[in-house]
Protein backbone atom coordinates (compact mmCIF):
# COMPACT_ATOMS: atom_id res chain seq x y z
CA UNK A 1 0.00 0.00 0.00
CA UNK A 2 1.39 3.37 -0.93
CA UNK A 3 1.78 6.10 1.72
CA UNK A 4 -0.82 8.19 -0.11
CA UNK A 5 -3.41 5.38 0.00
CA UNK A 6 -2.79 4.98 3.72
CA UNK A 7 -3.25 8.71 4.34
CA UNK A 8 -6.48 8.73 2.36
CA UNK A 9 -7.76 5.77 4.35
CA UNK A 10 -6.79 7.38 7.65
CA UNK A 11 -8.38 10.67 6.57
CA UNK A 12 -11.60 8.88 5.59
CA UNK A 13 -11.71 7.23 9.02
CA UNK A 14 -11.12 10.57 10.73
CA UNK A 15 -13.96 12.15 8.73
CA UNK A 16 -16.26 9.28 9.67
CA UNK A 17 -15.25 9.59 13.35
CA UNK A 18 -15.96 13.33 13.27
CA UNK A 19 -19.35 12.76 11.67
CA UNK A 20 -20.19 10.17 14.32
CA UNK A 21 -19.14 12.57 17.09
CA UNK A 22 -21.39 15.26 15.60
CA UNK A 23 -24.38 12.91 15.46
CA UNK A 24 -23.72 11.74 19.02
CA UNK A 25 -23.47 15.37 20.12
CA UNK A 26 -26.93 16.16 18.74
CA UNK A 27 -28.31 13.02 20.38
CA UNK A 28 -26.87 14.06 23.75
CA UNK A 29 -28.12 17.62 23.39
CA UNK A 30 -31.63 16.44 22.45
CA UNK A 31 -31.74 14.49 25.70
CA UNK A 32 -31.37 17.80 27.57
CA UNK A 33 -32.92 20.48 25.38
CA UNK A 34 -35.49 21.13 22.70
CA UNK A 35 -34.33 21.01 19.10
CA UNK A 36 -35.05 24.69 18.49
CA UNK A 37 -32.90 25.61 21.50
CA UNK A 38 -29.85 23.82 20.09
CA UNK A 39 -27.52 25.74 17.79
CA UNK A 40 -24.89 24.55 15.35
CA UNK A 41 -22.33 26.04 17.73
CA UNK A 42 -23.73 23.87 20.56
CA UNK A 43 -23.44 20.76 18.41
CA UNK A 44 -19.91 21.66 17.35
CA UNK A 45 -18.75 22.39 20.89
CA UNK A 46 -20.23 19.15 22.22
CA UNK A 47 -18.61 17.20 19.37
CA UNK A 48 -15.26 18.92 19.89
CA UNK A 49 -15.20 20.43 16.43
CA UNK A 50 -16.14 23.66 14.70
CA UNK A 51 -19.41 25.01 13.39
CA UNK A 52 -17.93 25.07 9.89
CA UNK A 53 -17.12 21.36 10.11
CA UNK A 54 -20.71 20.58 11.10
CA UNK A 55 -21.95 22.63 8.13
CA UNK A 56 -19.44 21.04 5.75
CA UNK A 57 -20.39 17.50 6.81
CA UNK A 58 -24.18 17.90 7.18
CA UNK A 59 -25.20 21.24 5.67
CA UNK A 60 -27.43 22.25 8.56
CA UNK A 61 -28.82 21.24 11.91
CA UNK A 62 -31.58 19.42 10.01
CA UNK A 63 -28.90 17.47 8.15
CA UNK A 64 -27.45 16.31 11.46
CA UNK A 65 -30.97 15.39 12.59
CA UNK A 66 -31.48 13.31 9.43
CA UNK A 67 -28.19 11.49 9.98
CA UNK A 68 -29.09 10.86 13.61
CA UNK A 69 -32.51 9.50 12.61
CA UNK A 70 -30.96 7.23 9.98
CA UNK A 71 -28.56 5.81 12.58
CA UNK A 72 -31.40 5.32 15.05
CA UNK A 73 -33.44 3.53 12.37
CA UNK A 74 -30.58 1.11 11.75
CA UNK A 75 -30.04 0.60 15.47
CA UNK A 76 -33.74 0.01 16.12
CA UNK A 77 -34.02 -2.39 13.19
CA UNK A 78 -30.93 -4.30 14.32
CA UNK A 79 -32.30 -4.53 17.87
CA UNK A 80 -35.83 -5.52 16.95
CA UNK A 81 -35.07 -7.90 14.10
CA UNK A 82 -32.05 -9.56 15.70
CA UNK A 83 -33.93 -12.10 17.79
CA UNK A 84 -36.73 -14.26 16.45
CA UNK A 85 -39.86 -13.89 18.55
CA UNK A 86 -41.59 -17.14 19.49
CA UNK A 87 -44.64 -15.55 21.07
CA UNK A 88 -46.28 -12.37 22.24
CA UNK A 89 -44.14 -12.25 25.40
CA UNK A 90 -40.98 -12.30 23.24
CA UNK A 91 -42.36 -9.53 21.02
CA UNK A 92 -43.19 -7.37 24.03
CA UNK A 93 -39.75 -8.05 25.55
CA UNK A 94 -38.01 -7.02 22.30
CA UNK A 95 -40.06 -3.85 22.16
CA UNK A 96 -39.49 -2.97 25.82
CA UNK A 97 -35.74 -3.53 25.46
CA UNK A 98 -35.77 -1.20 22.48
CA UNK A 99 -37.84 1.40 24.34
CA UNK A 100 -35.38 1.28 27.23
CA UNK A 101 -32.60 2.25 24.81
CA UNK A 102 -34.42 4.74 22.59
CA UNK A 103 -37.67 5.65 24.32
CA UNK A 104 -36.57 8.90 25.96
CA UNK A 105 -35.26 10.45 22.76
CA UNK A 106 -38.27 9.24 20.77
CA UNK A 107 -40.77 10.63 23.29
CA UNK A 108 -38.88 13.92 23.40
CA UNK A 109 -38.91 14.06 19.59
CA UNK A 110 -42.61 13.21 19.43
CA UNK A 111 -43.37 16.01 21.88
CA UNK A 112 -41.75 18.52 19.49
CA UNK A 113 -43.36 17.23 16.30
CA UNK A 114 -46.06 19.91 16.16
CA UNK A 115 -43.67 22.84 16.34
CA UNK A 116 -40.62 21.46 14.50
CA UNK A 117 -41.53 20.71 10.86
CA UNK A 118 -38.22 18.88 10.29
CA UNK A 119 -39.36 16.13 12.65
CA UNK A 120 -42.26 15.05 10.40
CA UNK A 121 -40.15 13.04 7.94
CA UNK A 122 -38.06 11.51 10.72
CA UNK A 123 -41.08 10.43 12.73
CA UNK A 124 -43.05 9.25 9.70
CA UNK A 125 -40.16 6.97 8.76
CA UNK A 126 -40.09 5.64 12.33
CA UNK A 127 -43.83 5.05 12.33
CA UNK A 128 -43.63 3.13 9.04
CA UNK A 129 -40.79 0.98 10.37
CA UNK A 130 -42.69 0.32 13.60
CA UNK A 131 -45.85 -0.65 11.70
CA UNK A 132 -43.88 -2.98 9.41
CA UNK A 133 -42.28 -4.66 12.42
CA UNK A 134 -45.67 -5.08 14.12
CA UNK A 135 -47.16 -6.56 10.92
CA UNK A 136 -44.36 -9.13 10.67
CA UNK A 137 -44.29 -9.97 14.38
CA UNK A 138 -48.04 -10.48 14.66
CA UNK A 139 -48.53 -12.00 11.20
CA UNK A 140 -49.37 -15.49 12.50
CA UNK A 141 -52.26 -14.10 14.56
CA UNK A 142 -53.69 -11.44 12.26
CA UNK A 143 -53.56 -13.68 9.18
CA UNK A 144 -56.37 -15.67 10.78
CA UNK A 145 -58.64 -12.61 10.56
CA UNK A 146 -60.57 -11.33 7.56
CA UNK A 147 -59.01 -8.38 5.67
CA UNK A 148 -61.03 -5.64 7.41
CA UNK A 149 -60.49 -7.06 10.88
CA UNK A 150 -56.80 -7.59 10.09
CA UNK A 151 -56.21 -3.92 9.25
CA UNK A 152 -58.12 -2.76 12.29
CA UNK A 153 -56.30 -5.14 14.60
CA UNK A 154 -52.88 -4.09 13.25
CA UNK A 155 -53.80 -0.47 13.88
CA UNK A 156 -54.87 -1.33 17.45
CA UNK A 157 -51.63 -3.22 18.10
CA UNK A 158 -49.48 -0.51 16.51
CA UNK A 159 -51.18 2.27 18.45
CA UNK A 160 -50.97 0.39 21.75
CA UNK A 161 -47.28 -0.45 21.25
CA UNK A 162 -46.05 2.96 20.21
Amino acid sequence: MSPRAYRQSARAEAVQDTEQQIVEALTALLAERWFDEITLDDIAATAGTTRQTVIRRFGSKTGVLSAMAAQMDVSIQDQRWSTPAQGVADIVTLLMDDYERTGDIIVRTLSQEVRIPEFAAVLDRGRRGHREWIEVMFKAWVDKLDAQACGGRLTQITDSMS
